[in-house]
Formats: structure tokens, C-alpha cells, sequence
């Protein structure tokens, strides 16, 4: 018997690049094969917001053209990443009766219900939602209600939701491609999939993704989010303290933050002499061709250390033990484990995204996390809806795009 097979597409946007992965699920077992992958610097966006709606779709068109060249198939459907900065989130609770004492899959699917009909944010749409815990007959603490026995079920569930301007604007880029949104995922959520392990998701850890133009911090508890904020700092930062500091290109100051970066104060190649290649029409202001790396490193370690030290100040219930898990292109700086271990505490683990079939040694490092938690989530939810008899309350966000546009 053939196995079935199901192809999926997504479509991460970020402030500096932008991903599109194409693969097969392997819809009895949930694993996924990539069968295309490509990315393009990002236009028409800026901190996660269309600036360009035309300029955008002309972008998102080519990332995915070339996505699928590779795969040779043609996709009508993607699922799309939303930026951490037009993120909101909120705690919302609900109570019901139990109508036949014994609680049945169709109560926890009421109750999740009524905690939805709450949420009174008419100005923008749910995309996640997480029941965080349950109660009986005002019994807290209960993580699964099912087949229990009470008058009343209450639940407290946090909700992940967006502007609806930004979803309709999305939703005009893709229509110019001519292609349908499956879903939305939240970025935070996807770099979290794709960077914990289910040992961390369980017992409690913390992800702090440096990405291009944001720093997302994700906490997890019983395998839930229970915490997402979002710093205005990223990579592109350094970038442009680099470009400024020296007087050169930004796309030269990235060459040589990505080759020659380093966060340690005191290095043994601190007098190392980097070759600073313009680009080409380029006019230096300074007339520099050559910069110490100990010059470079006190350029980007200041930059690298207000990020982390602001990622303190804001983590979720600083005084828990939870696990800090640190992921991002930004990471992968000399030193950097170093210098997060100093300001963070001890427990510190810098993550790479879990691994995927298929998957080009280009897009296997830190700077990819969203993308590949992206596909990585999406096989899941095949496998899983394939698989269970009972589904929660579907979020009807697709269809209402159908009719606002």
C-alpha cells in the first residue's frame, strides 16, 4: 500500500530575508522530507509590516518561484509566519456546566469555545490558542479533564492574535501571487518548535531568538506558552553599528560580522588585520581598507550585550529556575556563549533547529529556526488531525479572508 503523502508550503518573512521551504509529509507518520528550499533579502517589509504591498508579492513571487523550481511542483497554498512585533497576547478564563456529570471531549470543546467568544478584540484575529490549565468544581491545576467527573469545567486559555489590518494586507500580497494563506503562525511559536527539546517544553525553559530587526523571548511551562515579548533590537543592529563605526556599506559591515564577528573583549587574534572589500561603487567615507578585529569586537560586543542585558530585565518570572535556550544568526558570534552566560546565568544552551530530511546545509543553522519550526509544525498538525477523532474549536480566520477580500 502506496503511502500517502500530502506536499505543504511556508513562507517565513522576516526584516531581512525571506524563506520559502516546499515538502512532503508523510501524513501516517508526520515526518517531512524538504523537496525545495529558497530565500531572498526582503522587500517590501519593514519590521514586519508591508510597506509595499506590490513590492512585497513581487519578492514573496520570486522566493517561492525559486522554492519551487527546485521541488518541481507548483503550489496553490502556504502557510505564512506573522513578526513578533504585531503580536498580542492575553489571558482569557471561562466556566461551563457539565450536563452529564462525567466530562466528555465535547465539554472541553465547549469550554475552549466560550473562552474564544470572549475575546473581545474586534480590531484583530486569533492565530494561536493554548489551554494552559483546567478546573473542577474549582479544582485548579488540572491539565487533561477528560473523563473526570464535576458540575463545572473551567479553563484558562491564552490566546496569540494580530491585527486584522495586517492580515488583510497580507492576504492581498499573497492573492497577487496567486496563491491561498492556509495559516498563520506566530514566529516566536515556530523558532520554539524548531530550537527546544520536549524535555524543556515540559519542564519549563525560556527561548531567546535574536533574529534580524527583533529579539523574541518565548516561555514555555507543561508544554504551553505562557509568556512572548519582543525587544526592538536585532542583528541588523550590529550591522549597522558596524557600518557606521568604520564609514563602509552595510553589506560590507555584514560580510564582516558574519566571517570575523566576535563578542570576546581579549582574543589572541585581537591584532588580526581584516581586509575591508567595498562594494562595488562604493565610496568610503574614511578611506579605510583595513580594521584590528579587536577594533570589530568593541563595535559589536556593546550592542550584543544591551540585548541581552534588556532580554533580562524582561524575562518572564525571573526569579524561576527555567532554562534559558538562545537561538538566532546572532548567536553564532565567537564568544557569544561566553558573554550570554555572564549576564544571563549558567544555564544557557545555544540552540541549532532540529533537523529535517532534505534540508540544504545552507538553511541548517540558527539564522533558519522560524522556517524550520514552520515546516516542522505544519507536518504535525497533518499527522495529528489525520489521526484523532476529537478537534478542538477551529479558528475561522481563513474563510473571513475569503469574504473581506
Amino acid at each position: 500500500m502506496k503511502t500517502k503523502e500530502e506536499l505543504i508550503a511556508i513562507l517565513d518573512i522576516g526584516s531581512i530575508k525571506t524563506v520559502c521551504f516546499i515538502g512532503k509529509v508523510n501524513i501516517a507518520t508526520g515526518n517531512i522530507q524538504i523537496i525545495g528550499a529558497n530565500s531572498q533579502c526582503s522587500a517590501g517589509f519593514k519590521a514586519g509590516l508591508i510597506t509595499d504591498v506590490r513590492e512585497a508579492a513581487h519578492n514573496i513571487a520570486l522566493t517561492i518561484e525559486g522554492a519551487e523550481k527546485l521541488a518541481g511542483e507548483l503550489i496553490e497554498k502556504i502557510v505564512v509566519s506573522i513578526s513578533s512585533r504585531k503580536i498580542f497576547t492575553s489571558l482569557i478564563n471561562a466556566t461551563i456546566p457539565i450536563i452529564h456529570s462525567k466530562i466528555t471531549e465535547k465539554d472541553i470543546e465547549r469550554v475552549i469555545y466560550q473562552c474564544l467568544e470572549q475575546y473581545s478584540d474586534k480590531d484583530s484575529e486569533i492565530i494561536h490558542y493554548f489551554p494552559i490549565s483546567y478546573t473542577i468544581d474549582n479544582q485548579a491545576g488540572i491539565k487533561n479533564p477528560l473523563d473526570m467527573y464535576g458540575k463545572q469545567l473551567g479553563c484558562k486559555l491564552y490566546i496569540i492574535a494580530v491585527p486584522r489590518s495586517l492580515v488583510l494586507n497580507m492576504a492581498s500580497c499573497m492573492n497577487q501571487c496567486k496563491l491561498d494563506i492556509e495559516n498563520f503562525i506566530a514566529s516566536p511559536y515556530a523558532s520554539s518548535i524548531s530550537c527546544l527539546t520536549p524535555e524543556e517544553l515540559e519542564t519549563g525553559a525560556t527561548l531567546i531568538d535574536i533574529g534580524g530587526s527583533t529579539t523574541t523571548i518565548t516561555s514555555f511551562q507543561d508544554n504551553n506558552i505562557i509568556h512572548i515579548d519582543t525587544l526592538p533590537l536585532g542583528g541588523i543592529h550590529i550591522t549597522t553599528d558596524i557600518a557606521q563605526g568604520i564609514g563602509i556599506a552595510t553589506a560590507t559591515a555584514e560580510r564582516l560580522k558574519t566571517l570575523y564577528g566576535t563578542t570576546l573583549s581579549t582574543s589572541f587574534d585581537e591584532n588580526q588585520m581584516l581586509e575591508i572589500n567595498q562594494e562595488p561603487n562604493h565610496i568610503e567615507l574614511d578611506n579605510i581598507n583595513y580594521i584590528r578585529r579587536g577594533d570589530l569586537s568593541n563595535i559589536i560586543r556593546p550592542r550584543v550585550e544591551e540585548i541581552l542585558e534588556l532580554a533580562h530585565t524582561r524575562l518572564y518570572n525571573k526569579t524561576a529556575s527555567r532554562k534559558k535556550v538562545i537561538t538566532g544568526g546572532t548567536s553564532q558570534l565567537e564568544g557569544f556563549r561566553e558573554l550570554s552566560t555572564h549576564i544571563l546565568g549558567s544555564q544557557i544552551r545555544l540552540a541549532m533547529p532540529k533537523y529535517i530530511e532534505g534540508l540544504n546545509e545552507h538553511y541548517k543553522n540558527p539564522a533558519f529556526s522560524t522556517a524550520i519550526g514552520m515546516a516542522l509544525f505544519t507536518a504535525k498538525q497533518l499527522h495529528i488531525n489525520a489521526q484523532k477523532h476529537f478537534n478542538q474549536p477551529k479558528l475561522n480566520l481563513i474563510q473571513k479572508l475569503l469574504k473581506w477580500l
